[in-house]
C-alpha cells in the first residue's frame, strides 16, 4: 500500500481589523501597562490589529554596527499596541470616548460621541459635541461641525 501524502497545512491568515482610529488620531490606553497615557497614533497595523503610539510601549532593541554611518547601540522605539486597547481621546472633554455613525433623520450619515469609558456619559454638552468631534479630527470642515449642530438642535439652524 503506498503511503499517503500528508496534506498541506494552509497558514491561517485573519482578516484585517476594521477601525475607526486612523493616523494622526490622539488616543489613550485603556488597558495594559500603558494605561491611562495619551499619544499621537503614528501607524495603523489593520492586518495585525494592532496601532503604533507615539511615545508609548517603548521597547529597547540591540542593534549591530553596520559601518561607520550606524554604528551599534541600543536603540528606543516603539511596540505596536493592540488596537482594542485604546479609545479616541478627546482633549475638550480630557476622557477618553467612543464614536459612533448614525444615520440621521435625511438619511445622511453622522458620526457622534456615543460615551465615555464603559459607556458613561461624558458629561458634555449638545452644543459642544460638534466641537469635540472636530478636536478628534472626525469633521475637516467647520461647515460639518454647523451641520453636525443642525442635526443636533433643529433650533440652532
Amino acid at each position: 500500500m503506498p503511503e499517503q501524502a500528508k496534506p498541506k497545512r494552509i497558514k491561517k491568515r485573519l482578516a484585517p481589523v476594521r477601525s475607526r482610529i486612523k493616523k494622526n488620531d490622539m488616543v489613550m490606553v485603556v488597558t495594559g501597562r500603558e494605561r491611562g497615557k495619551t499619544g499621537k497614533v503614528m501607524r495603523v497595523l489593520a492586518a495585525e490589529g494592532r496601532v503604533i503610539v507615539e511615545r508609548l510601549n517603548v521597547m529597547k532593541r540591540h542593534s549591530k554596527p553596520r559601518g561607520p554611518q550606524s554604528p551599534g547601540g541600543i536603540v528606543e522605539k516603539e511596540a505596536p499596541l493592540p488596537i482594542s486597547n485604546v479609545m479616541f481621546f478627546c482633549e475638550r472633554c480630557n476622557a477618553p470616548v467612543r464614536v459612533g455613525i448614525k444615520p440621521a433623520a435625511d438619511g445622511a450619515r453622522v458620526t457622534e460621541i456615543i460615551g465615555g469609558l464603559n459607556g458613561a456619559t461624558t458629561g458634555i454638552r449638545a452644543d459642544l459635541l460638534g466641537d469635540c468631534l472636530a478636536s478628534l479630527g472626525l469633521f475637516r470642515t467647520s461647515t460639518h461641525v454647523a451641520i453636525f449642530n443642525s442635526h443636533l438642535d433643529p433650533k440652532r439652524s
